[in-house]
């Protein structure tokens, strides 16, 4: 008999516990809405006036990404696109940036404490885009966390269940491999999950901080994201309270996952916040 993913995690899962020091890189969560054609710079203006007594630092960007006209057996030429422009806002401290386009905007964090805070600073984004850009239709949902698992001994066994750990559980190999990763792509109900997880040698799978470097030990990597489309006849419609209740169903999720991917042992050294459930 076949079982749901996501009835199983939260049976499978232990209880749900806050930790004092996480492993988690980078958390993200991101938001894309029916296309604005024609957002500009004034158009962008009332958003960043909204939201920079906590984002003051603005940074605009525009990425061109070629398009081929024809196929290869007899292509045509290329059409050169407008830029896409990227508007970013991060806080003072460099930990929190604000990303907005004209079909997404996203929040990110280097500096997670709680989910409690992370939502909150996401839903008064979206009140804030919805009351200044104005996206009507919601078209996809998607909520990340990139934990890079870093300990002075390389025993990943005491790190990862056995389950998942593959070859690395075998000494020989564990000894002797420079790096292995494997992507899994779940379902979830109507939600997807790409969980990537693995061992790396060196550095990070994230982008680092401004005016810091990538670490240089070896890590092992749990990259979940959870994520669901949207379209007729099950469009969504941009409102703040109901987009914040898909992150927190997703959030119980991927953190019952990492949860069921990462030993009992290793969740212990990470220590436990008694102020937040």
């Amino acid at each position: 008999m076949s079982r749901d993913l996501i009835a199983w995690l939260h049976a499978e899962a232990p209880e749900r516990r806050v930790y004092v020091r996480p492993p988690l890189a980078l958390a993200l969560c991101q938001v894309r809405f029916a296309t604005r054609f024609g957002l500009s710079d004034p158009g962008v203006a009332p958003f960043q006036e909204a939201i920079e007594s906590e984002y003051p630092n603005p940074n605009r960007q525009q990425q061109v990404t070629a398009i081929q006209v024809g196929g290869p057996a007899g292509q045509v030429g290329f059409q050169a696109p407008a830029p896409d422009v990227l508007w970013q806002f991060t806080d003072e401290t460099g930990d929190w940036t604000v990303t907005l386009t004209q079909d997404f905007v996203s929040l990110e964090t280097r500096a997670y404490a709680d989910f409690d805070d992370f939502v909150a600073r996401l839903r008064r984004v979206l009140q804030v885009l919805i009351q200044t850009v104005k996206p009507r239709v919601g078209r996809r949902i998607g909520l990340r966390y990139i934990n890079e698992i870093r300990t002075a001994k390389r025993e990943w066994a005491s790190v990862v269940k056995a389950d998942l750990l593959g070859v690395l559980a075998i000494d020989a190999f564990q000894e002797s491999c420079e790096q292995a990763v494997q992507v899994v792509s779940l379902r979830a109900g109507a939600a997807r999950i790409n969980l990537q997880h693995g061992f790396f040698p060196t550095g990070t799978t994230v982008v680092p901080k401004a005016g810091t470097q990538a670490g240089t030990e070896p890590f092992y990597l749990v990259d979940v994201d959870m994520y669901q489309e949207f379209g007729p006849p099950n469009s969504l419609r941009m409102d703040a309270s109901k987009i914040s209740e898909y992150i927190e169903k997703y959030h119980a999720t991927v953190s019952e996952l990492f949860r069921w991917v990462t030993t009992d042992e290793y969740r212990a050294s990470l220590g436990e916040r008694n102020d937040v459930r």
